[in-house]
């Protein structure tokens, strides 16, 4: 007989074992007697030598034997584990029917409802695909739970044809106690995750796919190997105060609360880089900025909050590492918010840094969890702090009226942005456990020392032109000479010339190839079809003063079109843009959020101006005392 057993059940080293250890002294003899007699009988000890040691004669080595290698519900075989005492290695199977009868009776009916579902599969099936079914595909309870679904178990009894007097009509409470145990048992052995996202909700079954090793093929232990990128809206409302011409008491506009994006390095914890968006939802241009921030060296600010400093040695590794000044990464993961799959945003990234891109799993934020984390540990030391803060939630007791705090505190959006540059910096110096007591620039500084990776830099002859936000279009030229008008090219309704374009009739009708700084709207390059760079164009005179951007310009195109702005005689459409805001009733904090952006924007100090355009002098506002001065700025060690 045993010449039939195949080769891997005879091999008992590919057995399931058991913990002796785990037993009590008189349980652990027995599996320890029950494992020799298998051992034995594989080895082939005869049967007269097997009762000799240990007793245990031809029938019940075979019934052990049968028991070890009957299959496991997880699909091997029970192995040793069959040697543990009062272990039962199959389902309860009734065979006797269940007794008949219109009283209800309290015992007797074990297996009634494993006996029950054998009769009538169909029933058991039904209930499994009533639980386990998707929610989002047809129009059903949004939550079902065991009462319902036994509810529906005994519609499907008595529609199949069980009688009165029969199972499990015949016991108390309808057998549900018994029903609620096979059904948890079905469900959670045949999908899991289905199963968890039915009984705790979708959140519990999003972690049970990312609990377990990562997907990643490979571990990134190197810096600038691995980074993680991702947004997150910060938990405290702002203002903006806008000075009065006149001298008086400055304009209050409540704002939106504004977005934080960031990159954070994933063997050092740094933070290389961040940007602000003051849009509703940050956009792909957003992404861009910040990136585009992690590799230009960082330039601390000049803080306005008195007792606000940034910590000695602090700030992004781009500006404090000599080395790591235009350095890149290798892979950046992000989640699959829109505005990271744009073909912009992967187009620069892989064209110019050159890196690969990771988006993850739909709806799985722990395949990025040192960035996730950050953000929470952001919150907590920093804006969570602050009077004006809408707390971790609604239900927050720090939530008190965080809009009226932010108009009476005087909240503003300016010493926030400080107050962020801060935050960060100081983090970067702060020593954590995980690495050791040393904090991510000292080991961004220890590792170089050692020399333990490659840093991979913009060539420097591309640094001074280096850009993600650039974008090339196709452009028609156009003239009409016949109305005495020069040749033009147009973008966003805006005609833009140049001294050479002036006189290049002979390109009428021409496609040229324009790379546009979306960041500085001013001026645009120009090239040939065949490539060749043409020259550098200007906009029109009322677009070429202040510096702003393409959505600026976009949103100016938009009040135009509604005939509420009239700037076709104005010397500045920029500054007839803010004008036209200020002066309109203001209804919203999003309309707020616009004004405050275009205002940055146009204020902001451009690298380089266009010829002919001179630089505006600063204006003087009005800024009373900060209290945001006593937040403590030193980062949280994690």
């Amino acid at each position: 007989m045993r010449i039939l057993i195949a080769k891997e059940i005879m091999d008992v080293s590919t057995w399931p074992t058991v913990s002796i250890n785990s037993l009590g002294k008189r349980e652990a003899k027995i599996v320890l007697r029950r494992m020799q007699v298998m051992r034995a009988y594989l080895e082939g000890a005869k049967m007269k030598s097997i009762k000799a040691h240990f007793n245990y004669n031809k029938d019940q080595v075979w019934k052990l034997f049968r028991r070890c290698i009957k299959q496991h519900r997880d699909g091997r075989v029970w192995g040793f584990r069959a040697c543990l005492p009062y272990i039962h290695v199959k389902d309860y199977d009734r065979q006797q029917e269940s007794p008949a009868t219109k009283f209800v009776s309290h015992s007797g009916h074990s297996g009634s409802m494993g006996q029950l579902f054998d009769r009538f599969p169909h029933i058991l099936e039904a209930i499994i695909e009533r639980a386990l079914q998707n929610r989002n595909k047809r129009f059903i309870e949004s939550s079902l739970g065991m009462a319902r679904l036994h509810t529906y178990f005994i519609q499907l009894c008595k529609s199949a044809g069980v009688k009165n007097n029969e199972y499990p009509f015949n016991v108390k409470y309808l057998g549900e106690r018994s029903f609620r145990t096979r059904i948890k048992k079905e469900i959670f052995q045949r999908n899991i995750r289905a199963a968890v996202a039915v009984t705790y909700g979708d959140d519990a079954a999003r972690r049970l796919g990312s609990d377990g090793p990562s997907p990643r093929i490979g571990r990134k232990t190197l810096p600038y190997e691995r980074v993680e990128f991702d947004a997150h809206r910060i938990d405290v409302h702002t203002i903006k105060e806008i000075p009065d011409p006149k001298g008086g008491e400055p304009l209050v506009m409540p704002l939106e609360r504004i977005w934080i994006l960031a990159v954070i390095d994933t063997c050092s914890r740094a933070i290389l880089g961040y940007s602000i968006s003051l849009n509703r939802h940050y956009t792909s241009e957003d992404v861009l900025v910040c990136l585009e921030n992690c590799i230009k060296p960082w330039r601390p600010r000049e803080l306005t909050i008195p007792g606000l400093i940034y910590a000695e040695g602090g700030g992004l590794p781009s500006g404090v590492i000599p080395e790591l000044a235009y350095a890149t990464f290798g892979e950046l993961a992000f989640d699959n918010d829109k505005s990271h799959l744009g073909e912009w945003v992967t187009g620069r990234t892989q064209q110019i840094i050159g890196c690969s891109l990771n988006p993850g799993p739909i709806k799985t934020p722990e395949s990025r969890q040192y960035i996730e984390r950050y953000f929470r540990e952001f919150e907590v030391t920093g804006f969570q702090r602050l009077p004006s803060t809408t707390g971790s939630g609604p239900d927050d007791p720090r939530r008190r009226d965080p809009e009226r705090k932010a108009s009476k505190h005087r909240v503003r959006l300016d010493e926030i942005i400080e107050l962020i540059d801060v935050l960060i910096s100081n983090y970067n110096i702060s020593s954590t456990s995980a690495l050791h007591g040393r904090s991510p620039l000292e080991y961004l500084r220890f590792a170089l020392d050692r020399q333990s990776f490659f840093v991979r830099t913009i060539p420097e002859p591309e640094r001074a032109a280096f850009s993600l936000t650039l974008k090339t279009i196709i452009v028609k030229l156009r003239c009409y000479l016949e109305q005495g008008v020069r040749p033009f090219v147009e973008i966003e309704n805006v005609r833009y010339y140049g001294p050479r374009l002036n006189n290049s009739v002979h390109l009428k009708g021409e496609k040229l190839h324009v790379e546009i700084q979306t960041q500085d709207m001013r001026t645009v390059k120009a090239f040939l079809p065949n490539g060749e760079e043409f020259e550098t164009l200007t906009a029109a005179r009322a677009w070429a003063g202040s510096v702003h951007d393409l959505q600026t310009r976009k949103a100016i195109q938009r009040e135009n079109q509604s005939k509420r702005l009239e700037n076709k005689n104005m010397p500045d459409a920029i500054e007839a843009y803010v004008q036209f805001k200020q002066g309109e009733k203001i209804k919203t904090k999003k309309t707020n959020n616009q004004i405050v952006r275009t205002m940055m924007i146009k204020n902001k100090e451009p690298e380089s101006l266009p010829a002919g355009v001179v630089k505006p002098a600063k204006r003087q506002g009005y800024r009373p005392t900060s209290k945001l001065s006593k937040i403590h700025t030193t980062g949280a060690n994690y």
